[in-house]
């Protein structure tokens, strides 16, 4: 797996994106997290095989990639009850 894809698996774990994947999903969520690190600002690439620390910016950019390929994978948010 690519070192960008490497990172972004990471940070989405630690962001806790995956945790409402159901697991019959979660081989299509992980798949698309790898295809959308394309997504990845070129910048924010660069520095993820050169840089020694990713700056939060950095981290946030990831994070949002991330979010956005895992998105379809997450079930609804069941609406509110009402009294």
């Amino acid at each position: 797996m690519p070192v960008p894809a490497q990172i972004a698996l990471l940070l989405a774990l630690t962001a806790e994106i995956f945790d409402r994947v159901p697991l019959d999903q979660m081989d299509d969520a992980v798949r698309a997290l790898r295809d959308a690190t394309a997504d990845i600002p070129a910048g924010v690439c660069g520095r993820l095989e050169t840089a020694a620390k990713l700056s939060a910016e950095d981290r946030e950019a990831i994070v949002a990639v991330a979010r956005k390929a895992i998105a379809r994978f997450q079930p609804a948010p069941e609406p509110e009850k009402k009294s």
